[in-house]
């Protein structure tokens, strides 16, 4: 799931990954939730996956689920967003990936 920052409704970027879409578009950060596609995609526009989007997509996962558990354990509901990007941040610098 994306976080939507400033999206409009149109055509979303998307690249086939083994069976699933991955979808994207300006205005959102990470790739879209079905839900979100269909609120905001008019069209799907699917180009081939560069080469490494499998193996990032795949860390940035497992980030995301360790940092996840991490801020739900240690934080409220409502105080959690700026410590789990902190720990995204610390969790892409140990994986060497580009944020």
């Amino acid at each position: 799931m994306g976080i939507v920052v400033e999206a409009e409704k149109g055509p979303c970027e998307c690249f086939k990954l083994d069976t699933e879409d991955l979808c994207h578009k300006k205005g959102v950060i990470g790739f879209l939730s079905n839900k979100q596609e269909q609120e905001l995609c008019t069209e799907k526009i699917t180009e081939s996956a560069p080469p490494g989007l499998k193996e990032r997509h795949e860390e940035f996962s497992e980030a995301a689920h360790v940092c996840s558990e991490k801020v739900r354990g240690e934080y409220p509901k409502g105080k959690r967003l700026l410590p789990y990007l902190a720990c995204m941040h610390t969790e892409a610098e140990k994986r060497g990936l580009k944020i």
